[in-house]
C-alpha cells in the first residue's frame, strides 16, 4: 500500500549526503525503517515529510505558450485539478544543454469557463466553443502571469497555508526561474495516506486522543506523528463543512447564483424532491451556462476574484443571459453517486476525494437520508493547516 500510493521524495541522497530517501526505489527498506521507528518511539512522519520537495509532483508536464485551448481544457479535465503551470521552453541552440522550462504563469479552469460553454469538448459544443478551442493560451487573458510559487525547500505547512489562504489548487515549484514540479491538493492527500500507513504499523489502530490544551501547555511531550494520529485522524463529522446550502433539482440557475452569493460559497448540494442527494453544482458550471466572454484580446475584462468567493461575469441586461439563468440546475450539475456518513473514518473521505473527478462529497445522515454537511479537498487542507499551526505554537512555547 505504501509503495503504490506514495511518490513523495526525489531519488538519490538527501542534501546532507545521508541515506537514500527514494520511496519507490526501496519501499521495503523504507517500511522497515518506519517499523523500527514506531517500535523505538522515534519520530516517523516528519522523517520523510518536511518540505514541498518531499510531496510535490515531479511528473506533471507543464503547459507551454504553444498549446491550444482545446489541449489545455482536456488536460485540466483529465488531471482533476483546477489549474496547471505554464512555462516558456528555452532550448540550447547547440543542443549541448538540456532545455529550460521557465515558469511564467498558470491557467485556471474558472478563467477558461468564461469563454467556453457547458458543452465545450462534446458533440453538442457551440460554434463559439470551436473558435475558442483553436486559440493559443498565450493569447489574450487566458494566462495568469502573476502567480504564487514555492521552492523545493519551502516548508510544507507554509505551502499549505499559502494554498488555503489564496484558494490555490496548484502551486508551481521553481528552482530559480525554472519550473521543476507542481504541488497539488491531490499530492497533499498523500500525507494522509502516509499517516494511515503509520497507524497500521502501530500495535493499536486507535491512538489515545490528545487534548489540544495539553499539547500547547507542554503537558504532552508526544512526538509530532503521535499528535497527528491522536488528534487529526478522526471521523468525517469532525472535519466536514456543516453549512453547505442545499437546493432541489427544480431550482433555477439564478436561485443557485443567489444562494452562493448569500452564503459566500462556490458549491451547493443538489437533491431531488425527496431530499435524496443527486449531485453538486459549482460556480464554474453556472458560468459555463452564461453567454461566453472573449478572452482573446489582451484588454479583455476578466473579473477580479476573491479566494473562496463565487464570481460570475455576464451582461445583466442581455436577454440570452437572463434566459440562461432560468435553466434548471440539474443541467450543469455534477452527478454524485457516492457519499459519506458522519461516522465514516477520515481516510474514507481521503480515498474518495482522491478520485480526480470528485470535487465534493455530501455527508448524509444514514437514518433519515438528510444532508448534514460536505467534505471537499479544502476541508482536508484545513486539517493539514491546523497541524502546522499547532506544531508551530508548540515549538514557540518550548
Amino acid at each position: 500500500r505504501y509503495a503504490e500510493t506514495m511518490d513523495m521524495v526525489d531519488s538519490g541522497k538527501d542534501a546532507g549526503g545521508g541515506r537514500s530517501r527514494n520511496l519507490r526505489a526501496s519501499p521495503g527498506a523504507v517500511l522497515i525503517d518506519m517499523l523500527e521507528r514506531v517500535r523505538s518511539g522515534r519520530e516517523v512522519f516528519f522523517e520523510y515529510v518536511t518540505t514541498v520537495g518531499d510531496v510535490m509532483n515531479r511528473t506533471m508536464r507543464p503547459l507551454t505558450l504553444d498549446d491550444r485551448v482545446e489541449k489545455v481544457w482536456e488536460r485540466l479535465h483529465d488531471s482533476g485539478v483546477g489549474a496547471m503551470p505554464v512555462v516558456e521552453v528555452e532550448r540550447d541552440r547547440d543542443r549541448k544543454k538540456p532545455a529550460r522550462y521557465i515558469q511564467i504563469g498558470t491557467v485556471h479552469t474558472e478563467d477558461l469557463a468564461l469563454a467556453l460553454s457547458h458543452f465545450a469538448g462534446s458533440l453538442s459544443q457551440r460554434e463559439s466553443d470551436e473558435k475558442v478551442l483553436k486559440q493559443w493560451i498565450g493569447m489574450g487573458r487566458y494566462l495568469r502571469r502573476r502567480t504564487q510559487t514555492a521552492t523545493e525547500d519551502t516548508p510544507l505547512f507554509e505551502a499549505v497555508t499559502m494554498m488555503l489562504r489564496d484558494n490555490l489548487e496548484v502551486l508551481p515549484v521553481v528552482r530559480g526561474e525554472d519550473n521543476v514540479g507542481t504541488l497539488t491538493m491531490l499530492d497533499l492527500l498523500n500525507c494522509f495516506r502516509l499517516l494511515d500507513t503509520i497507524r497500521r504499523a502501530r500495535q493499536t489502530d486507535e491512538p489515545e486522543p490528545t487534548r489540544l490544551f495539553d499539547l500547547l501547555s507542554q503537558r504532552d511531550q508526544s512526538q509530532p506523528t503521535d499528535i497527528m494520529l491522536g488528534t487529526f485522524l478522526g471521523r468525517v463529522e469532525e472535519v466536514m463543512n456543516p453549512t453547505m446550502p442545499t437546493l432541489r433539482v427544480e431550482h433555477r440557475l439564478v436561485d443557485a447564483m443567489r444562494t452562493m452569493q448569500e452564503h459566500r460559497c462556490r458549491q451547493v448540494c443538489v437533491t431531488d424532491r425527496n431530499l435524496r442527494v443527486k449531485g453538486v453544482l459549482s460556480d464554474v458550471a453556472i458560468q459555463q451556462m452564461l453567454p461566453p466572454i472573449s478572452l482573446a484580446s489582451p484588454s479583455a475584462a476578466v473579473p477580479e476574484r476573491k479566494p473562496g468567493m463565487p464570481t460570475f461575469a455576464y451582461d445583466k441586461d442581455a436577454r440570452d443571459a437572463q434566459s440562461a439563468l432560468q435553466e434548471r440546475i440539474s443541467t450543469p450539475m455534477t452527478a454524485i453517486h457516492d457519499r459519506l456518513a458522519p461516522d465514516d473514518d477520515l481516510m474514507t473521505a481521503v480515498e474518495k476525494l482522491s478520485d480526480r473527478h470528485t470535487i465534493a462529497l455530501p455527508v448524509v445522515e444514514p437514518k433519515h437520508g438528510r444532508v448534514v454537511g460536505v467534505v471537499t479537498r479544502i476541508e482536508l487542507l484545513k486539517v493539514l493547516n491546523a497541524v502546522g499551526e499547532l506544531l508551530s505554537k508548540r515549538e514557540q512555547s518550548s
